[in-house]
Protein backbone atom coordinates (compact mmCIF):
# COMPACT_ATOMS: atom_id res chain seq x y z
CA UNK A 1 0.00 0.00 0.00
CA UNK A 2 1.25 3.40 -0.82
CA UNK A 3 -0.42 6.45 1.02
CA UNK A 4 -1.04 9.62 -1.92
CA UNK A 5 0.68 12.36 -0.18
CA UNK A 6 -1.47 16.25 -1.30
CA UNK A 7 -1.02 20.02 -0.70
CA UNK A 8 -4.33 21.54 0.41
CA UNK A 9 -4.41 25.41 -1.43
CA UNK A 10 -2.68 27.66 0.72
CA UNK A 11 -4.21 31.40 0.26
CA UNK A 12 -1.44 33.37 -1.26
CA UNK A 13 -0.28 36.64 -2.50
CA UNK A 14 2.83 34.14 -4.41
CA UNK A 15 0.77 31.80 -5.96
CA UNK A 16 -2.43 31.82 -8.10
CA UNK A 17 -4.27 28.02 -8.19
CA UNK A 18 -2.20 26.93 -11.30
CA UNK A 19 1.41 28.64 -9.73
CA UNK A 20 0.31 26.37 -6.57
CA UNK A 21 -0.53 23.30 -8.91
CA UNK A 22 3.24 23.39 -10.18
CA UNK A 23 4.77 23.94 -6.61
CA UNK A 24 2.94 21.33 -5.22
CA UNK A 25 4.41 19.38 -7.95
CA UNK A 26 7.80 20.57 -7.79
CA UNK A 27 7.71 19.65 -4.33
CA UNK A 28 7.13 16.09 -4.85
CA UNK A 29 3.23 15.76 -3.90
CA UNK A 30 0.71 12.97 -5.84
CA UNK A 31 -2.02 15.76 -5.88
CA UNK A 32 -3.66 18.62 -4.56
CA UNK A 33 -7.02 19.97 -2.71
CA UNK A 34 -7.96 22.81 -4.67
CA UNK A 35 -10.45 25.46 -2.74
CA UNK A 36 -13.05 26.77 -4.71
CA UNK A 37 -13.95 30.03 -2.73
CA UNK A 38 -14.69 31.57 -6.31
CA UNK A 39 -17.09 34.03 -4.24
CA UNK A 40 -14.12 35.64 -2.73
CA UNK A 41 -12.49 38.51 -4.83
CA UNK A 42 -9.21 38.05 -4.53
CA UNK A 43 -9.45 34.20 -6.03
CA UNK A 44 -10.01 35.54 -9.86
CA UNK A 45 -12.63 34.71 -12.43
CA UNK A 46 -12.22 30.59 -12.78
CA UNK A 47 -14.95 30.63 -15.60
CA UNK A 48 -14.82 27.61 -18.23
CA UNK A 49 -11.82 28.50 -20.24
CA UNK A 50 -9.24 28.30 -17.01
CA UNK A 51 -11.05 25.33 -15.65
CA UNK A 52 -9.71 23.60 -18.84
CA UNK A 53 -6.52 25.17 -17.96
CA UNK A 54 -6.36 24.05 -14.79
CA UNK A 55 -7.05 20.21 -16.09
CA UNK A 56 -5.23 20.28 -18.92
CA UNK A 57 -2.23 21.65 -16.71
CA UNK A 58 -2.63 18.81 -14.04
CA UNK A 59 -2.64 16.29 -16.52
CA UNK A 60 0.70 17.64 -17.80
CA UNK A 61 2.21 17.44 -14.50
CA UNK A 62 0.89 14.07 -13.44
CA UNK A 63 -1.38 15.84 -10.30
CA UNK A 64 -4.98 14.39 -8.83
CA UNK A 65 -6.82 16.72 -7.86
CA UNK A 66 -9.86 16.84 -5.33
CA UNK A 67 -11.63 20.06 -4.30
CA UNK A 68 -13.03 22.02 -1.18
CA UNK A 69 -16.25 23.89 -1.66
CA UNK A 70 -16.75 26.92 -0.86
CA UNK A 71 -16.74 27.84 3.20
CA UNK A 72 -17.13 31.60 3.96
CA UNK A 73 -20.19 31.89 5.04
CA UNK A 74 -22.09 29.04 2.76
CA UNK A 75 -24.24 26.98 5.98
CA UNK A 76 -26.48 24.10 4.85
CA UNK A 77 -28.33 24.36 7.95
CA UNK A 78 -29.16 28.22 7.72
CA UNK A 79 -32.95 28.97 9.56
CA UNK A 80 -32.78 32.11 6.46
CA UNK A 81 -34.16 29.84 3.69
CA UNK A 82 -32.93 32.53 1.34
CA UNK A 83 -29.71 32.89 2.21
CA UNK A 84 -29.68 28.85 2.25
CA UNK A 85 -30.58 28.31 -0.89
CA UNK A 86 -27.92 30.97 -2.22
CA UNK A 87 -25.52 28.21 0.21
CA UNK A 88 -26.87 25.57 -2.16
CA UNK A 89 -26.55 27.14 -5.28
CA UNK A 90 -22.75 27.97 -4.25
CA UNK A 91 -22.07 24.49 -3.65
CA UNK A 92 -23.88 22.86 -6.37
CA UNK A 93 -21.19 25.12 -8.00
CA UNK A 94 -18.62 23.51 -6.28
CA UNK A 95 -19.82 20.88 -7.90
CA UNK A 96 -19.35 22.11 -11.00
CA UNK A 97 -16.21 23.29 -11.15
CA UNK A 98 -14.89 19.58 -9.24
CA UNK A 99 -16.35 17.95 -12.45
CA UNK A 100 -14.83 20.72 -14.65
CA UNK A 101 -11.35 20.49 -13.77
CA UNK A 102 -10.99 16.50 -14.01
CA UNK A 103 -12.01 15.86 -10.27
CA UNK A 104 -14.11 13.78 -8.81
CA UNK A 105 -13.78 14.37 -4.74
CA UNK A 106 -15.48 17.50 -3.01
CA UNK A 107 -14.85 17.87 0.24
CA UNK A 108 -17.87 19.77 2.74
CA UNK A 109 -18.63 21.34 5.54
CA UNK A 110 -21.71 19.73 7.40
CA UNK A 111 -23.54 22.62 8.55
CA UNK A 112 -23.68 24.70 11.76
CA UNK A 113 -26.26 26.47 13.90
CA UNK A 114 -26.86 29.74 13.49
CA UNK A 115 -29.02 31.58 16.06
CA UNK A 116 -31.89 30.28 15.73
CA UNK A 117 -30.63 27.07 14.67
CA UNK A 118 -29.13 26.98 17.83
CA UNK A 119 -31.72 27.60 20.05
CA UNK A 120 -34.11 25.02 17.98
CA UNK A 121 -31.10 22.11 17.00
CA UNK A 122 -33.15 20.16 15.27
CA UNK A 123 -34.85 21.90 12.77
CA UNK A 124 -31.79 22.85 11.83
CA UNK A 125 -29.92 19.41 11.78
CA UNK A 126 -32.75 18.18 9.68
CA UNK A 127 -31.83 21.39 7.14
CA UNK A 128 -28.61 19.79 7.14
CA UNK A 129 -29.31 16.88 6.08
CA UNK A 130 -32.00 18.50 3.22
CA UNK A 131 -29.35 20.30 2.01
CA UNK A 132 -26.91 17.30 2.11
CA UNK A 133 -29.20 15.10 0.30
CA UNK A 134 -29.93 17.83 -2.59
CA UNK A 135 -25.97 18.04 -3.09
CA UNK A 136 -25.60 14.34 -3.20
CA UNK A 137 -27.84 13.19 -5.88
CA UNK A 138 -26.88 16.82 -7.99
CA UNK A 139 -22.89 15.68 -7.85
CA UNK A 140 -23.66 11.43 -8.10
CA UNK A 141 -25.21 12.86 -12.21
CA UNK A 142 -21.72 14.13 -12.44
CA UNK A 143 -19.67 11.51 -10.62
CA UNK A 144 -18.84 13.32 -8.04
CA UNK A 145 -18.57 12.10 -4.07
CA UNK A 146 -19.02 14.27 -1.65
CA UNK A 147 -16.98 13.92 2.10
CA UNK A 148 -17.99 15.71 4.71
CA UNK A 149 -15.67 16.99 7.14
CA UNK A 150 -15.47 16.01 10.89
CA UNK A 151 -15.57 19.55 12.95
CA UNK A 152 -13.75 20.70 15.53
CA UNK A 153 -15.62 21.48 18.72
CA UNK A 154 -17.97 24.13 19.45
CA UNK A 155 -21.39 25.25 19.98
CA UNK A 156 -22.35 25.91 16.54
CA UNK A 157 -21.05 22.56 15.20
CA UNK A 158 -22.51 19.62 13.96
CA UNK A 159 -20.45 16.27 13.08
CA UNK A 160 -18.07 16.98 16.01
CA UNK A 161 -18.05 13.20 17.62
CA UNK A 162 -17.45 9.90 15.68
CA UNK A 163 -21.42 8.73 16.50
CA UNK A 164 -22.27 12.33 14.98
CA UNK A 165 -20.38 11.64 11.70
CA UNK A 166 -21.37 8.32 11.22
CA UNK A 167 -25.25 9.38 11.96
CA UNK A 168 -25.17 12.02 9.47
CA UNK A 169 -23.71 9.73 6.84
CA UNK A 170 -26.25 7.75 6.92
CA UNK A 171 -29.39 10.22 7.40
CA UNK A 172 -28.29 11.25 4.33
CA UNK A 173 -27.72 7.46 2.87
CA UNK A 174 -25.99 8.07 -0.42
CA UNK A 175 -22.93 5.93 -1.69
CA UNK A 176 -21.67 9.29 -3.19
CA UNK A 177 -21.20 10.52 0.14
CA UNK A 178 -18.56 9.69 2.94
CA UNK A 179 -16.29 11.52 5.53
CA UNK A 180 -13.53 13.80 5.11
CA UNK A 181 -11.19 12.92 8.36
CA UNK A 182 -9.53 15.96 9.99
CA UNK A 183 -7.04 14.51 12.19
CA UNK A 184 -6.42 17.51 13.64
CA UNK A 185 -9.93 18.33 14.43
CA UNK A 186 -10.23 15.05 15.67
CA UNK A 187 -7.82 15.25 17.77
CA UNK A 188 -9.01 17.90 19.79
CA UNK A 189 -11.76 15.59 21.29
CA UNK A 190 -8.78 13.01 22.35
CA UNK A 191 -6.09 10.85 20.74
CA UNK A 192 -8.31 7.80 21.19
CA UNK A 193 -11.02 9.65 18.63
CA UNK A 194 -8.89 9.75 15.56
CA UNK A 195 -9.12 5.77 16.05
CA UNK A 196 -12.34 5.95 16.83
CA UNK A 197 -13.58 7.63 13.27
CA UNK A 198 -11.13 5.24 11.59
CA UNK A 199 -13.01 1.96 13.50
CA UNK A 200 -16.70 3.38 12.86
CA UNK A 201 -16.11 5.28 9.53
CA UNK A 202 -13.69 3.05 8.15
CA UNK A 203 -15.61 2.04 4.39
CA UNK A 204 -16.59 5.13 4.30
CA UNK A 205 -13.44 7.74 4.70
CA UNK A 206 -12.87 9.41 1.29
CA UNK A 207 -9.45 11.47 2.58
CA UNK A 208 -7.69 12.20 5.17
CA UNK A 209 -6.83 15.89 6.03
CA UNK A 210 -3.61 16.30 8.13
CA UNK A 211 -2.56 19.02 10.44
CA UNK A 212 -1.09 19.00 13.74
CA UNK A 213 -2.17 20.81 17.18
CA UNK A 214 -1.63 20.81 20.81
CA UNK A 215 -4.77 18.57 21.59
CA UNK A 216 -6.74 21.90 22.87
CA UNK A 217 -7.11 24.57 19.44
CA UNK A 218 -7.52 23.86 16.02
CA UNK A 219 -4.14 25.60 14.89
CA UNK A 220 -2.94 23.91 11.95
CA UNK A 221 0.23 23.57 12.54
CA UNK A 222 2.98 21.78 10.84
CA UNK A 223 3.52 17.92 11.23
CA UNK A 224 5.36 17.27 14.12
CA UNK A 225 4.69 20.56 16.18
CA UNK A 226 2.06 19.73 18.05
CA UNK A 227 0.56 16.74 19.90
CA UNK A 228 -0.64 14.37 16.94
CA UNK A 229 1.35 10.63 16.70
CA UNK A 230 0.95 10.40 13.14
CA UNK A 231 2.86 7.06 12.94
CA UNK A 232 0.09 6.26 15.18
CA UNK A 233 -2.68 7.88 12.72
CA UNK A 234 -1.27 5.76 9.75
CA UNK A 235 -0.70 2.64 11.88
CA UNK A 236 -4.49 2.51 11.75
CA UNK A 237 -5.15 3.14 8.65
CA UNK A 238 -2.69 0.62 7.34
CA UNK A 239 -4.84 -2.15 10.11
CA UNK A 240 -8.20 -0.99 8.66
CA UNK A 241 -7.01 -1.21 5.03
CA UNK A 242 -7.77 2.06 4.13
CA UNK A 243 -6.07 3.47 1.79
CA UNK A 244 -7.34 7.06 1.64
CA UNK A 245 -5.29 10.26 0.51
CA UNK A 246 -3.32 12.04 2.90
CA UNK A 247 -4.13 15.83 2.43
CA UNK A 248 -1.83 17.84 4.45
CA UNK A 249 -2.97 21.07 5.14
CA UNK A 250 -0.81 24.10 6.58
CA UNK A 251 -1.05 28.30 7.08
CA UNK A 252 2.15 29.04 4.97
CA UNK A 253 3.74 27.14 1.83
CA UNK A 254 7.01 26.39 4.11
CA UNK A 255 4.91 24.44 6.63
CA UNK A 256 3.69 22.26 3.44
CA UNK A 257 7.28 21.18 2.31
CA UNK A 258 7.80 20.54 6.09
CA UNK A 259 4.70 18.65 6.44
CA UNK A 260 5.67 16.41 3.28
CA UNK A 261 8.85 15.72 4.63
CA UNK A 262 7.49 15.01 8.04
CA UNK A 263 5.18 12.39 6.88
CA UNK A 264 7.56 10.62 4.34
CA UNK A 265 9.68 10.12 7.18
CA UNK A 266 6.62 8.26 9.08
CA UNK A 267 5.57 5.82 6.21
CA UNK A 268 9.32 4.98 5.33
CA UNK A 269 9.54 4.13 9.08
CA UNK A 270 6.04 1.79 8.68
CA UNK A 271 7.01 0.77 5.10
CA UNK A 272 4.40 2.33 3.54
CA UNK A 273 6.20 4.58 1.19
CA UNK A 274 7.56 2.28 -1.33
CA UNK A 275 5.94 2.50 -5.20
CA UNK A 276 3.91 -0.28 -5.76
CA UNK A 277 3.92 -1.87 -2.80
CA UNK A 278 0.24 -3.33 -1.61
Amino acid sequence: MKFKKGARYVFSTEYDLEGFMRFASEQGFDFVQLSYEAPLKWVGDIGKDRRKRIRTLAERLGLQVCVHAVACGVNVAWTNIGIRQESLRQLQESVAFTHDVGAELLTVHPGWKDMYGYRFPEEAYALAIEGHIELADFAAKQGIRIGIENMPPAWTSFCVEPKEAMAMVEAVGRENLGLTLDVGHANILGAEAIGEFINTLSDKIFLVHIHDNDGKRDQHQALGKGAVDFQRVIGLLVQAGLKAPLCIEATSLSDLVVGREHMEQILSRVGQNSPGQE
